[in-house]
């Protein structure tokens, strides 16, 4: 999305944007919806509640649980709905959030965590 790509804002609960997705990064495809639905700092929990072109629904829940003090584990919970197209959008976002992790730990990697 790319949007929110350089967004510095914190995010805000009952904040909605709406912006569009491109395939490949270069062709237009659809107008996706991101409503952020709820922040839990105690929980370490962000819900939002997406959808948009094919996607009807796409919930995604975001859980960071402490391991110890330096540590924790980072868990992505996506629940999808798109219609006879819901086997494929979930192999994208799998696929998605595996290269997102991924990321995730090569930044953990460069911080010296």
């Amino acid at each position: 999305m790319p949007a929110i790509r350089d967004r510095e804002l914190l995010w805000q609960e009952g904040e909605t944007v709406t912006a569009w997705i491109f395939l490949f990064g270069v062709v237009p495809f659809s107008k996706h919806r991101l409503h952020v639905a709820r922040i839990d700092d105690a929980a370490m929990m962000l819900s939002s509640q997406e959808g948009g072109g094919l996607i009807r629904r796409w919930n995604h829940d975001i859980i960071v649980t402490a391991r110890d003090e330096a540590s924790c584990q980072y868990r992505d919970v996506i629940d999808i709905d798109a219609g006879i197209f819901t086997p494929a959008i979930a192999l994208y976002a799998r696929w998605f959030y595996f290269m997102r992790q991924r990321r995730w730990r090569a930044l953990g990697k460069e911080l010296g965590t």
